[in-house]
Protein backbone atom coordinates (compact mmCIF):
# COMPACT_ATOMS: atom_id res chain seq x y z
CA UNK A 1 0.00 0.00 0.00
CA UNK A 2 1.01 3.59 -0.65
CA UNK A 3 2.03 5.65 2.65
CA UNK A 4 1.19 9.37 3.20
CA UNK A 5 3.07 12.06 1.57
CA UNK A 6 5.62 14.07 3.10
CA UNK A 7 7.11 17.07 2.19
CA UNK A 8 9.96 15.41 0.18
CA UNK A 9 7.48 13.57 -2.11
CA UNK A 10 5.19 10.71 -1.72
CA UNK A 11 6.66 7.87 0.45
CA UNK A 12 5.52 4.15 -1.22
CA UNK A 13 5.68 0.83 0.63
CA UNK A 14 5.05 -2.36 -1.28
CA UNK A 15 4.89 -5.89 0.21
CA UNK A 16 5.02 -8.92 -1.82
CA UNK A 17 2.47 -11.24 -1.46
CA UNK A 18 4.59 -14.65 -1.33
CA UNK A 19 7.32 -13.96 0.71
CA UNK A 20 5.80 -10.45 2.49
CA UNK A 21 9.44 -8.97 1.21
CA UNK A 22 8.69 -4.84 2.25
CA UNK A 23 10.12 -2.63 -0.49
CA UNK A 24 9.87 1.53 0.33
CA UNK A 25 10.23 3.73 -2.63
CA UNK A 26 10.59 7.71 -2.04
CA UNK A 27 8.92 9.40 -5.54
CA UNK A 28 9.99 13.16 -5.09
CA UNK A 29 7.27 15.98 -5.64
CA UNK A 30 7.53 17.12 -9.01
CA UNK A 31 8.39 20.55 -8.89
CA UNK A 32 7.07 22.96 -11.91
CA UNK A 33 9.21 24.76 -14.28
CA UNK A 34 7.60 27.89 -15.69
CA UNK A 35 10.42 29.23 -18.68
CA UNK A 36 9.60 31.19 -21.74
CA UNK A 37 7.59 33.29 -23.26
CA UNK A 38 4.36 34.15 -21.87
CA UNK A 39 1.07 33.24 -24.50
CA UNK A 40 -2.17 34.88 -24.86
CA UNK A 41 -5.04 32.83 -24.18
CA UNK A 42 -7.74 35.61 -24.30
CA UNK A 43 -6.30 39.48 -25.81
CA UNK A 44 -6.87 42.04 -22.87
CA UNK A 45 -9.30 45.00 -24.44
CA UNK A 46 -10.49 48.64 -23.16
CA UNK A 47 -13.64 46.57 -21.73
CA UNK A 48 -12.14 43.37 -20.75
CA UNK A 49 -8.95 41.83 -19.25
CA UNK A 50 -7.11 39.33 -20.72
CA UNK A 51 -5.18 36.19 -19.36
CA UNK A 52 -1.56 34.65 -20.61
CA UNK A 53 -0.64 31.25 -19.63
CA UNK A 54 3.08 29.20 -19.73
CA UNK A 55 3.49 25.57 -19.72
CA UNK A 56 5.76 23.59 -17.36
CA UNK A 57 8.94 22.49 -18.79
CA UNK A 58 8.84 18.92 -17.07
CA UNK A 59 8.71 15.83 -18.55
CA UNK A 60 5.47 14.82 -19.25
CA UNK A 61 3.99 17.53 -17.42
CA UNK A 62 1.09 19.96 -19.17
CA UNK A 63 0.68 22.10 -16.32
CA UNK A 64 -0.27 25.61 -17.21
CA UNK A 65 0.21 28.91 -15.18
CA UNK A 66 -1.98 31.56 -15.51
CA UNK A 67 -2.00 35.47 -15.32
CA UNK A 68 -4.71 38.23 -15.83
CA UNK A 69 -3.84 40.95 -17.67
CA UNK A 70 -4.94 44.29 -16.88
CA UNK A 71 -7.27 45.91 -19.50
CA UNK A 72 -6.01 48.09 -22.51
CA UNK A 73 -5.48 51.93 -21.09
CA UNK A 74 -7.62 54.44 -22.96
CA UNK A 75 -5.98 57.23 -24.66
CA UNK A 76 -8.65 59.05 -26.11
CA UNK A 77 -12.30 58.88 -27.33
CA UNK A 78 -14.27 60.25 -29.74
CA UNK A 79 -17.54 61.12 -31.14
CA UNK A 80 -17.61 60.17 -34.95
CA UNK A 81 -21.22 59.89 -35.09
CA UNK A 82 -23.47 62.95 -33.80
CA UNK A 83 -26.56 61.95 -32.31
CA UNK A 84 -29.90 62.18 -34.39
CA UNK A 85 -31.13 64.95 -31.64
CA UNK A 86 -28.80 67.90 -31.00
CA UNK A 87 -31.49 71.01 -30.62
CA UNK A 88 -33.60 71.40 -27.31
CA UNK A 89 -35.70 73.08 -25.51
CA UNK A 90 -34.64 73.84 -21.67
CA UNK A 91 -36.07 70.92 -19.70
CA UNK A 92 -35.60 68.22 -22.51
CA UNK A 93 -34.33 65.06 -22.06
CA UNK A 94 -30.92 64.33 -23.77
CA UNK A 95 -31.26 61.72 -26.93
CA UNK A 96 -28.66 60.09 -27.14
CA UNK A 97 -30.05 57.69 -29.85
CA UNK A 98 -27.91 57.50 -33.33
CA UNK A 99 -24.36 58.53 -31.71
CA UNK A 100 -21.27 56.31 -32.10
CA UNK A 101 -18.71 56.74 -29.54
CA UNK A 102 -15.02 55.17 -30.68
CA UNK A 103 -11.99 54.81 -28.03
CA UNK A 104 -8.46 54.34 -29.20
CA UNK A 105 -6.37 52.19 -26.72
CA UNK A 106 -2.69 52.82 -26.01
CA UNK A 107 -1.78 49.82 -27.94
CA UNK A 108 -3.79 51.99 -30.71
CA UNK A 109 -6.68 49.35 -30.99
CA UNK A 110 -10.30 50.85 -31.86
CA UNK A 111 -13.69 49.80 -30.05
CA UNK A 112 -16.54 51.02 -30.35
CA UNK A 113 -17.68 51.58 -26.71
CA UNK A 114 -21.31 53.53 -27.63
CA UNK A 115 -23.15 51.17 -25.06
CA UNK A 116 -20.49 51.68 -22.13
CA UNK A 117 -19.98 55.45 -22.15
CA UNK A 118 -21.77 57.89 -20.00
CA UNK A 119 -23.38 61.48 -20.39
CA UNK A 120 -22.61 63.98 -17.95
CA UNK A 121 -26.50 65.57 -18.52
CA UNK A 122 -29.75 63.96 -19.13
CA UNK A 123 -31.56 67.10 -18.50
CA UNK A 124 -31.00 70.09 -20.43
CA UNK A 125 -30.90 73.78 -18.91
CA UNK A 126 -31.15 76.56 -21.62
CA UNK A 127 -27.57 77.62 -20.85
CA UNK A 128 -26.25 74.31 -22.20
CA UNK A 129 -24.17 74.41 -25.44
CA UNK A 130 -22.48 70.49 -25.05
CA UNK A 131 -22.84 67.34 -23.67
CA UNK A 132 -19.75 65.68 -22.12
CA UNK A 133 -19.57 61.48 -23.04
CA UNK A 134 -16.87 59.70 -20.87
CA UNK A 135 -15.45 56.31 -21.37
CA UNK A 136 -12.26 54.98 -19.74
CA UNK A 137 -11.32 58.57 -17.91
CA UNK A 138 -11.44 60.17 -21.45
CA UNK A 139 -14.07 62.67 -22.26
CA UNK A 140 -15.58 64.20 -25.53
CA UNK A 141 -18.16 66.88 -26.30
CA UNK A 142 -21.03 66.93 -28.36
CA UNK A 143 -22.53 70.77 -29.20
CA UNK A 144 -26.35 70.84 -28.51
CA UNK A 145 -28.13 73.93 -29.39
CA UNK A 146 -31.15 75.63 -27.43
CA UNK A 147 -34.41 76.58 -29.26
CA UNK A 148 -36.17 78.99 -27.08
CA UNK A 149 -38.79 77.97 -24.81
CA UNK A 150 -42.18 77.78 -26.11
CA UNK A 151 -44.17 80.69 -24.56
CA UNK A 152 -46.37 79.82 -21.83
CA UNK A 153 -49.73 78.05 -23.34
CA UNK A 154 -51.56 79.88 -20.42
CA UNK A 155 -49.99 83.51 -21.07
CA UNK A 156 -51.25 82.74 -24.86
CA UNK A 157 -55.04 81.68 -23.71
CA UNK A 158 -54.93 85.11 -21.55
CA UNK A 159 -53.74 86.96 -24.59
CA UNK A 160 -56.74 85.28 -26.72
CA UNK A 161 -59.29 85.87 -23.63
CA UNK A 162 -58.44 89.53 -23.86
CA UNK A 163 -58.57 90.48 -27.45
CA UNK A 164 -61.65 88.29 -28.68
CA UNK A 165 -64.00 90.98 -27.12
CA UNK A 166 -62.64 94.27 -29.11
CA UNK A 167 -61.75 91.81 -32.61
CA UNK A 168 -65.28 90.70 -31.75
CA UNK A 169 -67.60 94.15 -31.48
CA UNK A 170 -69.18 95.47 -34.53
CA UNK A 171 -68.32 98.61 -35.80
CA UNK A 172 -71.27 100.49 -36.98
CA UNK A 173 -71.05 102.65 -39.74
CA UNK A 174 -70.72 106.15 -39.52
CA UNK A 175 -72.58 108.60 -42.16
CA UNK A 176 -71.10 111.68 -43.10
CA UNK A 177 -72.84 114.09 -44.51
CA UNK A 178 -70.97 115.76 -47.87
CA UNK A 179 -71.94 118.83 -49.01
CA UNK A 180 -71.96 119.89 -52.48
CA UNK A 181 -70.73 123.29 -53.11
CA UNK A 182 -71.51 124.90 -56.92
CA UNK A 183 -69.33 127.17 -57.74
CA UNK A 184 -71.26 129.85 -60.07
CA UNK A 185 -69.19 132.32 -62.24
CA UNK A 186 -70.93 135.39 -63.23
CA UNK A 187 -71.00 135.49 -67.22
CA UNK A 188 -71.46 138.61 -69.29
CA UNK A 189 -73.79 138.58 -71.44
Amino acid sequence: GAGAPNAAGTHLVYTCRVCQYVKSEEIPVHQHTYEGDWLTQTQATMLAEGTEYRVCTGEDCNERETRTVAKVEVASIAVTTQPAKTYYQAGETFDATGIVVTATGVDNSIAHVTEFATFDKTTLAESDTAVTVSFGGKTATIAVSNIPAAPDPMFARRLVAAVAPVANMMIEPVKIPIKSTTNTLNQAT
